[in-house]
Parts: structure tokens; C-alpha cells; sequence
């Protein structure tokens, strides 16, 4: 009953995001780009950041209620079940864009780096599971209602040393990869849909190469004069979907709902959601082995 009740709010939802007028502007705003041709160091991206996707670069702080169904971070415990705090810090930072007068249609060239770290919160000392280090290029582009995104991207990733001494069952892998993946995103009024592939090329370890990627979001705007401390809530939802070769293309999905303040003519944005995981874990050698259902609650902050 409680599933039905959420797939019945996030189908009506979706319903009012696909009648709400369109977003205007380049990444949330209108106007920001408008009488440029070309200039370095751009505050904003002609590709919007994923809503859903748990390793897209942005600043976030989240609890977990994490259920292992299978994999070695069960080793040595009495329950398949603990509470997890996820931290993410990273950014996109515009390096140079050309852009159409007075449009957002035009093409940029970035650079990304971000930290994604899982602590277990059912130890008094809160031992550090994982940390994942992303850095890459993104070449973006945007036409109309259309935008690609493509990357060439590092990922190394680092157990923590307190987990491996209460876990010695765990053997630890040298896990890296390089990874060149692209996105194609189309916007219908407030809904956005995107989806792409990806190719492993280099490796640590023995990697089957190949991934896809897939999502929707929806934003519903409330009128402008509901602020608080100035700053306009505006619900959204977001499902992001995942399939790797290296997981015999089982699927992964992340949902998060909630809400979104923003200043208006200001990209920075702080969200409040709740976020429902299924599928494998997402992230370091846990990656291809682990499968997890994980709900809890995320602030979230893009700038």
C-alpha cells in the first residue's frame, strides 16, 4: 500500500511537471549567458547536473539505512543491516563556453573532480567504509530543448583502514579505472529525460567495459511570492538508472524526491530529499559483488 501510494504521488508529480511552463536559461536561470559569444569561466553549464545520480559532483550530506543482501561487508557481523552516513564534495567547473547571443545553445569545456565517502554509523566510532575519487573533462553541448554531455573520467577508489581491521575477511582489491561515457538529455517543460553509454579502456583490475545509463526528472515550480528566507521551494523527483557489463547488466536504480531552494537569478541551489537505493552498491570494489536497499534523507547543495 505505501509503495502504491508513492508510484501514485511521483506519477502525479510528473503529470504537473509535464503541463508547468519551460525551464529557461542554461543550467536553472534565465538570461545568463545573454549577449556573450565567448568567455572563460563560466558559473553555470548549457548540460544541468543529474538530480538522481549518487556520484554526480556536488556537495551533499545523507544517512543511510543500508540492508546488505549479499557481499563481504557482511563479514563479521550478527545483522545484514547498518546505518550509514554517505558524504559527497565536488564541483563542474566551467573552463571556457561559446554561446549564442541571448540563448543558452552553444558548447562548454570543464573540469570536474569530486569525493565520495560511506561511513558506518553503527559503530560508535563511525568507521570510514570507502572513499571514491572521481576527476575528469566534460564537453557539453546544448541545442534548443536538446543537450549532450561527454567525459573522459579517473575514478580511484580507498578503504578505510578502521573497516579493514574489523573486516579482515574483506580482500582488498587495487580498483581504478578510466572510463569515457556520453549523455544525451531532452527537456519537455518542467520533465527531463536522458540517457548514454559508457567504455571502460583502462583498468586495475579485470573489467567487462561497457554501461548504461538512463533517467527522468521532474520539477514543479510553486509561486514565486511562497519563499523562505528568500529562497523559492520548488518540489522535485528524480529517478537514475544503472546497468554495468560487470554486473551481468543487472539493474541499479537511485530516487530521490523532496525539495528545492533556490534565490531567483541565482544557480546555487540546496535540496532537502529523501533518496530510496536498489540494486548494487555504487561504490569502490563493492561495485560489481555487493547489492544493497538503502532509503534515507540527503541535504544536498550545488553552487
Amino acid at each position: 500500500m505505501r509503495t502504491t501510494r508513492l508510484l501514485q504521488s511521483a506519477v502525479l508529480l510528473l503529470v504537473a511537471a509535464s503541463a508547468a511552463p519551460a525551464v529557461a536559461g542554461c543550467d536553472y536561470d534565465p538570461g545568463t549567458s545573454a549577449g556573450t559569444a565567448s568567455h572563460v569561466f563560466p558559473r553555470d553549464d548549457v548540460f544541468r547536473p543529474l538530480l538522481a545520480d549518487p556520484k554526480e559532483p556536488r556537495f551533499y550530506a545523507s544517512y543511510h539505512r543500508v540492508n546488505f543482501r549479499t557481499g563481504d561487508v557482511r563479514a563479521g557481523r550478527d545483522t545484514d543491516v547498518i546505518h550509514s552516513g554517505f558524504i559527497g564534495a565536488g564541483e563542474n567547473i566551467g573552463l571556457w563556453t561559446r554561446r549564442a547571443a541571448a540563448s543558452c545553445d552553444g558548447v562548454q569545456i570543464s573540469l570536474f573532480g569530486g569525493v565520495f565517502a560511506q561511513f558506518d554509523l553503527s559503530i560508535s566510532s563511525g568507521d570510514l567504509i570507502n572513499t571514491d575519487f572521481l576527476v575528469g573533462i566534460p564537453v557539453s553541448v546544448r541545442r534548443g530543448p536538446w543537450s549532450f554531455r561527454g567525459r573522459l573520467l579517473h575514478q580511484s577508489s580507498h578503504l578505510g583502514d578502521e573497516f579493514l581491521v574489523r573486516n579482515r575477511a574483506i580482500q582488498v582489491k587495487n580498483f581504478g579505472f578510466e572510463m569515457l561515457d556520453a549523455l544525451v538529455s531532452y527537456d519537455h517543460g518542467r520533465l527531463r529525460a536522458y540517457g548514454g553509454l559508457g567504455v571502460v579502456f583502462n583498468s586495475s583490475t579485470d573489467f567487462d567495459p561497457l554501461a548504461f545509463q538512463a533517467g527522468v526528472e521532474a520539477r514543479v515550480p510553486w509561486a514565486p511570492e511562497w519563499k523562505l528566507l528568500g529562497l523559492v521551494p520548488t518540489p522535485v523527483l528524480g529517478v537514475d538508472f544503472k546497468t554495468w557489463q560487470q554486473q551481468d547488466w543487472d539493474a541499479t536504480w537511485n530516487a530521490v524526491a523532496g525539495l528545492e531552494f533556490n534565490r531567483p537569478g541565482d544557480n546555487a541551489r540546496l535540496r532537502l530529499v529523501g533518496t530510496l537505493l536498489h540494486g548494487h552498491f555504487p561504490f569502490a570494489q563493492f561495485f560489481d559483488d555487493t547489492e544493497v536497499d538503502a532509503y534515507g534523507l540527503a541535504v544536498q547543495f550545488e553552487l
